[in-house]
């Protein structure tokens, strides 16, 4: 059955508001307008919408949160108010490198997982302004404005260029480990992960360097593990989160083995790590006064040089791989005399020999 078409007189207006229930919302409706002067009738062409779908959104809000990696920006966007569930949004995307005027525009896709993040390619590295806009999929609906500009810098795809000196033992059992570094930008080869390592001390401490501008604020962290004695939870390892100014730390250390991690990110990630292995050094002062086999047992007997909280115990059959230290939590006096006793000696006369290292917490 044909519809009524309605008629409303605007007067001399430019824009008229239209009651929802005056007007056909769940169908398609045509309206156009018609301006007349004199004998003269003007009609604008006809426009078509779907009414109830006919909406214009919110732009997308400030402070998105975002990664990028090879070139691909993954944000997490909220859902408008009011949206209904489960039909996805268009979305798209404009940037230009940092300085430009012109825009380059490229759709983007929402990733339906637990964050129902939206990704958007830009297909080469570099630091970017960037703007969000979108839309429902109806055809009647209407593009939102552009988002506010987000900075996405360069990402970080090297890692850090770390120098080192190295102070020796103490007899406090405690040596310093001067680090300085800065971010390369472009990395000399491809790394993935963690890069190789290299061990102490062997580069001079150069004179430290802050990150390019085009990588924006970029953040260190900074992390030290002692491998051969867990005696502190990963969570409790020393672990230190230092900012952009900063391009040079000191680091207290045990005469144990530790690896050194230093990571640097950005808004856009964070990138590789460069790993330090700083070796173990023995304090001459400190060994055991004597070594007894019993069976299966081994027992030594030493003396603390200092007065100490933790001492870590290494064994390691010949042949056979360093077993895991043993962490002993008390509180040793000066020159107090303790016992630490081992099982797993071998029944047979083959060589055993015990390592040691002093952690202090």
């Amino acid at each position: 059955m044909p519809r009524l078409c309605q008629r409303f007189e605007a007067g001399a207006r430019t824009t008229y508001a239209l009651k929802h229930h005056r007007v056909y919302v769940l169908t398609n409706a045509t309206a156009w307008v018609e301006a007349r002067w004199g004998d003269h009738v003007h009609r604008t062409p006809n426009l078509t919408l779907y009414l109830n779908e006919a909406v214009k959104l919110d732009p997308p809000p400030a402070g998105m949160p975002f990664t990028k990696t090879g070139g691909r920006l993954r944000l997490r966007v909220p859902w408008p108010p009011c949206h209904r569930g489960g039909q996805l949004l268009q979305r798209e995307a404009r940037f230009r490198r940092m300085g430009d005027r012109g825009w380059t525009q490229v759709p983007c896709e929402t990733v339906t997982d637990e964050d129902d993040s939206v990704t958007c390619t830009l297909g080469e590295d570099g630091a970017f302004e960037v703007q969000l806009r979108h839309k429902s999929r109806h055809w009647s609906s209407y593009w939102s404005d552009w988002s506010s500009s987000i900075f996405v810098p360069e990402e970080i795809l090297a890692s850090p260029v770390l120098s080192y000196q190295l102070g020796k033992l103490g007899r406090d059992g405690q040596r310093v480990l001067s680090l300085g570094w800065q971010v390369q930008r472009h990395p000399p080869g491809t790394l993935l992960g963690v890069s190789p390592p290299f061990h102490a001390p062997s580069r001079p401490l150069s004179l430290p360097q802050r990150a390019p501008k085009e990588q924006g604020n970029v953040t260190y962290t900074l992390r030290a593990r002692m491998p051969a004695c867990r005696c502190a939870e990963p969570a409790e390892e020393d672990t230190v989160v230092l900012g952009t100014e900063v391009t040079a730390h000191n680091l207290t250390l045990s005469g144990a083995e530790y690896e050194i991690l230093l990571m640097a990110a950005n808004a856009a990630g964070p990138g590789p790590a460069r790993q330090l292995r700083v070796p173990a050094e023995q304090r001459a002062d400190l060994g055991f006064k004597d070594v007894s086999v019993a069976g299966s047992t081994v027992s030594v007997r030493w003396e603390a040089q200092s007065p100490s909280f933790v001492y870590c115990f290494e064994q390691q059959p010949l042949p056979g791989a360093l077993k895991q230290g043993v962490c002993i939590r008390q509180d040793f006096p000066v020159k107090s005399i303790d016992v630490e006793r081992g099982k797993g000696a071998p029944r047979a006369p083959v060589p055993f020999t015990w390592g040691w290292s002093l952690v202090e917490i």
